[in-house]
């Protein structure tokens, strides 16, 4: 195992989110698809905009959004409705029940 990979799996055991967030946003823009199910499960523990943008963000800007769609839709309920309405301008969508994935 190289330095990289250890540092890399040292980071995403850890639990901090100032860490977190932009270290996946790191890995969405190198396509790192193996990091993609720990990024689902962040965005399903953390509820601040601060973290939750960007990371929507990459994904779309990575032409994941339907992806992005599929993890927002599982997680909408837990957002604040501020975070909600912020993550649908990222997504480009106004109405969940309108997208079919």
């Amino acid at each position: 195992m190289c330095i990289r990979d250890r540092y890399m799996g040292d980071v995403l055991n850890g639990g901090n989110a100032e860490i977190l967030a932009p270290w996946y946003r790191i890995c969405i823009s190198i396509d790192r698809q193996d990091v993609y199910p720990k990024i689902e499960v962040f965005l399903g523990k953390v509820g601040r905009m601060k973290f939750l943008k960007p990371i929507y963000a990459a994904l779309v800007s990575k032409g994941k959004r339907d992806y992005a769609i599929s993890i927002f839709r599982q997680y909408q309920d837990f957002y604040n409705p501020m975070a909600v309405k912020e993550i649908k301008k990222i997504l480009g969508i106004q109405d969940l029940s309108l997208i079919h994935i």
